[in-house]
């Protein structure tokens, strides 16, 4: 410093500036992320979920534990070692068995649906309580399956009259108010038939497998306003497309089982088809039928329709050119090491 710096001058300013917590700065996560090519998809490890029959959900807790039910239990596993770690037996609230019952929130506490009932199985493995949704009137609308907003902690929940055979998408917030409705487009056409999964993208659409006879169905898109964004109807167009398991990946694309081909379809966040992935070459045994993708290993759980068996594979990898490795030293670690 130069003695014609006046340094109480120069401290004023400073003493002034207040630090605070912003968290950990990181790279946007998509540019750290790579597509793998369709030939090197494989299974990483094929587990067997004792106490199902079926995997007709799952919703990923951690890398290594994930909720799968059938239609009377729900079974908390731990994917390494096989082991159930829970089973809560459960009612099924109507006759259809696969629907999308369960989910975890942001502090990961499992969320379901029994017996007409919105239920929270807490982390401790021993509370259990009902959620008490607060209606704006006395209805008769029944939840079908449900969804929790990692964003924002609202939670999504289908209903339908069994009377009408309306449905429509109810959003509650944290304290368990209803904050929006969304059942109709912006010319007052139902957009819900028969809905049976729901997620929210990273964007924060709200997107629906929704059959609507028995040869077909839609992926059902809307936004976070409510507005109706698009149809997915298959690929090819005219084709058969019965869609079911769905989830969102780190790209904010759409993947959905569509058990007319039994393979997963992959739709982009705006409605463009942009591949399919036919598992069975990869060591994953037909018929699929419920995925689940986790954000923090970007593993894509793919769950069998007649077998008590889950399977994790991938089809995004890190970057190699970002990591240093290339793909094919990626693919050796993935293999080693899980």
């Amino acid at each position: 410093m130069t003695p014609d710096i006046n340094v109480e001058d120069l401290i004023k300013p400073l003493i002034k500036i207040k630090i605070t917590e912003k968290g950990k700065r990181q790279v946007e996560n998509k540019q750290l992320l790579k597509v793998i090519n369709p030939d090197n998809i494989y299974a990483i490890d094929a587990y067997v979920v004792a106490g199902v029959d079926h995997c007709y959900h799952i919703s990923c807790v951690t890398p290594d534990r994930v909720w799968i039910n059938d239609l009377n239990s729900l079974i908390l596993a731990d994917i390494k070692t096989g082991v159930t770690l829970k089973r809560l037996p459960i009612v099924p609230a109507i006759n259809l068995a696969i629907l999308g019952l369960h989910s975890v929130n942001s502090e990961c506490e499992l969320i379901y649906i029994e017996n007409s009932t919105i239920k929270k199985y807490c982390n401790d493995m021993t509370t259990k309580t009902v959620l008490k949704m607060k209606k704006r009137r006395k209805s008769d609308w029944h939840p079908l399956c449900l969804c929790c907003c990692q964003s924002t902690d609202d939670l999504l929940i289908v209903k339908m009259k069994f009377n009408t055979e309306e449905s429509q998408v109810a959003r509650y917030n944290k304290q368990g108010k209803l904050t929006q409705t969304i059942q109709k487009d912006k010319d007052g056409q139902a957009l819900y038939t028969l809905p049976r999964f729901i997620t929210e993208n990273n964007n924060g659409d709200v997107v629906v497998s929704n059959q609507i006879d028995k040869s077909n169905g839609a992926v059902v898109v809307t936004n976070r306003g409510g507005r109706h964004r698009f149809s997915y109807t298959g690929q090819p167009p005219e084709s058969k497309f019965l869609p079911l398991g769905i989830c969102t990946d780190a790209f904010s694309n759409i993947l959905v089982c569509d058990i007319s081909k039994y393979i997963v379809q992959i739709i982009e966040e705006n409605g463009r088809f942009y591949r399919s992935l036919g598992l069975e070459s990869g060591g994953i045994p037909n018929p699929l039928l419920s995925l689940s993708y986790d954000f923090n290993t970007h593993r894509l759980w793919v769950g069998l329709l007649d077998k008590n068996e889950v399977y994790a594979n991938r089809y995004i990898h890190r970057h190699p050119h970002l990591t240093g490795m290339s793909l094919h030293s990626l693919i050796i670690f993935d293999k080693v090491y899980n």
